[in-house]
């Protein structure tokens, strides 16, 4: 559960907006708490940060993330989670790159990297693992067959707010974003109603607050591993999404705790100088 925690967050707020030319490139930090104790083996309390860059570039777009959670389970045992994540995907949708490494109490648990290419009929994904001074006998080389509809993180988000912006209640897919080592998952989203736009607070130099001067939704999603049937997802998130395709605050559940997250600083960056 350590690892999943901090895996999941991964993936909320990989979400550019619905039109590639109108996505403004950010940075941005989040709080994380624990909004849920769990009643079992899960944490008991929880706190950290988030920070996510997604950047363009002259052909596609590139996104890092930093996560950092303190745990704190019974008996006061405690342990610091610490996740890498950066990916690359086309303009075009077609290719993808990406890497992750994830760390308990500084200790490697989990490093690998791939790449993927889709077209109209699907396509591929091939894991391997990152250099590891270690060498563990487990960590093997994948290919794995993506189905026909697949979506990338960025044409995933695109096609989203497009639904929300025609005012579907519900929009399923197949999503990779390259965060699990599992595969790709299928993403089923309840989208509420449309707010309007919100008016901008005042600026300082850690918040922009124009990048969230846009309509936005309330959405809710369930994230289930593609191919495993099960009633139940694998985690559940509630988001708020703006136009922008910025995230300003989300709730993601697990077995029975939940982990929020809170933005508390939003920047604009420069757009790259191509041809």
């Amino acid at each position: 559960m350590l690892r999943r925690g901090a895996a999941a967050l991964a993936v909320l707020i990989s979400a550019p907006a619905s039109h590639a030319a109108e996505f403004p490139p950010y940075e941005a930090t989040y709080d994380l708490r624990l909004s849920r104790a769990s009643s079992t083996y899960g944490p008991r309390a929880a706190v950290g940060f988030y920070q996510y860059r997604v950047a363009e570039t002259c052909d596609g777009w590139e996104t890092k993330s930093h996560i950092v959670v303190d745990l704190t389970f019974r008996e006061e045992q405690t342990y610091t989670n610490e996740r890498f994540f950066s990916s690359w995907e086309a303009k075009n949708g077609g290719s993808y790159k990406f890497a992750v490494q994830t760390t308990k109490n500084g200790n490697t648990v989990e490093a690998f990297k791939g790449t993927a290419t889709i077209n109209a009929k699907g396509g591929q994904a091939v894991y391997e693992p990152l250099a590891d001074p270690v060498p563990r006998k487990e960590v093997k080389k994948v290919t794995l067959p993506l189905p026909p509809g697949t979506l990338l993180p960025l044409a995933h988000a695109r096609a989203l707010l497009q639904h929300a912006q025609a005012g579907d209640a519900l929009f399923r897919s197949v999503v990779l974003n390259g965060s699990y080592s599992t595969g790709p998952r299928v993403l089923s989203v309840a989208i509420g109603p449309r707010h309007g736009d919100i008016a901008p607070e005042p600026a300082t130099p850690a918040f922009d607050p124009k990048l969230l001067a846009t309509p936005n939704w309330q959405i809710s999603t369930a994230a289930y591993n593609l191919g495993e049937k099960r009633d139940v997802p694998n985690t559940e998130t509630a988001v708020q999404i703006f136009e922008s395709g910025i995230v300003r605050n989300f709730e993601q559940s697990f077995f029975d705790y939940a982990l929020s997250a809170q933005l508390s600083r939003l920047q604009r960056l420069e757009k790259p100088a191509c041809g």
